[in-house]
């Protein structure tokens, strides 16, 4: 994966699922963590974005996915705990192939790695109500512009 760290700075390259079933999108969150974010994880040497969020929910969930395009690029900077982060981030919208129960699924769940993430269904309108980060990315999720948008957003500068 694509991810290293520098004393107490760590570089990201990480892809997230945008999958929208009605009104509700699927968040995860390590089970440690209090906040959610979008479904994924990080680049592999060598890997395109595209063929990195397949694979990931794959592995994480046994969901087979097609990209319908590509949403959101960020280029985020942040802390958690003592850790800086600079993460760049590639978040595509895609569909589940075929049918699968994973939309059935109320309240959270565990997927195909164990018990590390949880996942859920979660309302749109509902994201801010329940620690979903980046916190920019909400607006974005509640109204999905046609094409893609690129952020900057450095937290570090508050």
């Amino acid at each position: 994966m694509i991810s290293y760290k520098e004393g107490n700075k760590k570089f990201n390259f990480r892809v997230g699922a945008i999958i929208i079933n009605e009104d509700k999108i699927l968040i995860h969150r390590k089970e440690k963590y209090e906040f959610w974010l979008l479904p994924g994880g990080r680049v592999e040497m060598l890997e395109g974005t595209d063929e990195t969020i397949c694979r990931e929910l794959k592995e994480e969930l046994n969901l087979e996915v097609v990209t319908e395009r590509l949403g959101v690029v960020s280029e985020n900077f942040f802390q958690l705990g003592e850790t800086i982060y600079h993460e760049i981030g590639f978040n595509y919208i895609v569909m589940i192939k075929g049918k699968s129960d994973i939309t059935e699924k109320e309240g959270e769940f565990h997927g195909e790695e164990g018990e590390e993430f949880l996942y859920k269904w979660c309302k749109i309108e509902n994201l801010n109500k329940v620690g979903f980060r980046p916190e920019f990315m909400i607006g974005i999720l509640k109204n999905l512009p046609q094409n893609v948008v690129h952020i900057i957003k450095n937290e570090l500068l508050k």
